[in-house]
């Protein structure tokens, strides 16, 4: 059996091509475009076909690891709630979530078209569910406690879950906007990186500094009941130009400067950069590993 996999159209595409259960071939579309790429991986799915000598006639399956719609609705409604009185802000964000959807669904038309009349199944799931089961199955374990955790997806920031033998069984969701990836983002971006693509520059500017703000990051990211996460809402704002961003609670309770950011991240010191990076780092540390601990409890 054949079996295609796909990545979410969002960032970071990738194909991976399954033979009776061994991994015939893998790799993320930005490796051979040489850009970061979104929609379909053309260039991976091209790669995969090409080191199995199959064509689209010869698979069995193809899987992809997003629901659209589902999170569509799931960043929809959480929008909404977050903030029900910036209409505009809420306009202009769901104006980019159906811009996003259509995007979505015509990369799916795009592939079915692809594969003609092949009489191969097309599959889709939850995305969370599949981070889970790159983590499970590659495991040694028979029985064990799953946390999946990024910034949004499929409307979802991360997933708790058991994985017992072949099955998965969902415990429960973490919601979108309570993300430690998004918090990662919003401070790289503060510290005038790109946000979704120099994280790891954070990653690296924290073992320079003191964590000095440490413990505003720990106000924001609070335990919730069963071991789960959840940000302080009082600490985002939803803007106009992003999802959502770093209310001016933050800037004072950090004793940053009011106004420029992240506009204008020159407005911070070397040190204050360091400072932040090493504060997000050993906060967000703490909570997965206190995550961890209670849900293992």
């Amino acid at each position: 059996m054949r079996i295609l996999g796909l990545s979410s159209f969002r960032h970071d595409t990738a194909a991976a091509l399954l033979e009776d259960g061994r991994i015939i071939a893998a790799i993320e579309d930005s490796k051979l475009a040489r850009v970061r790429t979104r929609g379909l991986p053309e260039a991976a799915m091209k790669f995969c076909l090409e080191k199995a000598g199959a064509t689209w006639h010869d698979l069995d399956a193809i899987a992809v690891a997003t629901r659209p719609f589902q999170g569509w609705a799931r960043r929809s409604w959480g929008a909404a709630r977050t903030s029900p009185f910036s209409p505009v802000a809420g306009a202009y964000y769901e104006a980019n979530e159906l811009g996003g959807l259509a995007r979505d669904l015509s990369s799916l038309r795009a592939l079915k078209h692809k594969n003609g009349t092949s009489p191969c199944k097309f599959l889709t799931f939850e995305h969370h569910f599949c981070h889970a089961a790159s983590a499970f199955y590659l495991s040694p374990f028979e029985r064990a406690l799953i946390l999946t955790m990024d910034e949004d997806g499929d409307g979802r920031s991360g997933m708790i879950a058991i994985g017992d033998g072949t099955r998965l069984r969902k415990l429960r969701d973490i919601p979108y906007p309570h993300s430690l990836a998004w918090l990662y983002s919003r401070i790289t971006e503060l510290l005038g990186f790109v946000p979704h693509a120099d994280e790891h520059k954070t990653q690296w500017m924290s073992l320079g500094g003191e964590p000095e703000y440490r413990e505003v990051f720990r106000d924001m990211l609070r335990e919730s009941r069963g071991g789960s996460l959840r940000l302080d809402y009082s600490y985002l704002d939803h803007g106009v130009g992003d999802r959502f961003v770093l209310s001016a609670k933050f800037r004072q309770k950090a004793g940053l400067p009011e106004n420029g950011l992240p506009e204008n991240p020159a407005e911070l010191t070397d040190e204050q950069r360091r400072a932040l990076a090493a504060s997000v780092q050993q906060a967000c540390a703490e909570r997965v590993g206190e995550m961890i601990d209670a849900l293992a409890r």
